[in-house]
């Protein structure tokens, strides 16, 4: 697919071409994710943290990281 946004610049910039592994759909490792947030597919970094859940990330600093506790948390907000 082909990266939208400036979200993940400088490490993968807008225009690039990125393959996605559609095979693997359910939370718990780190690495970077194609997610789907109301309607719109974004790519941001997953980190797991013990106590805390997930802490989804862009490489730009300019976005803030989000912190997710759990996938029905992640549900609620449109993930």
């Amino acid at each position: 697919m082909r990266v939208l946004g400036d979200e993940m610049e400088p490490a993968i910039m807008a225009g690039d071409w990125v393959l996605v592994d559609t095979s693997e759909r359910k939370w718990g490792s780190n690495g970077t994710y194609l997610l789907q947030w109301k309607g719109r597919q974004v790519l941001r970094s997953v980190e797991t943290r013990l106590g805390e859940g997930f802490v989804l990330g862009c490489a730009n600093p300019k976005y803030a990281p989000t912190v997710i506790r759990d996938e029905a948390q992640a549900r609620e907000r449109g993930i």
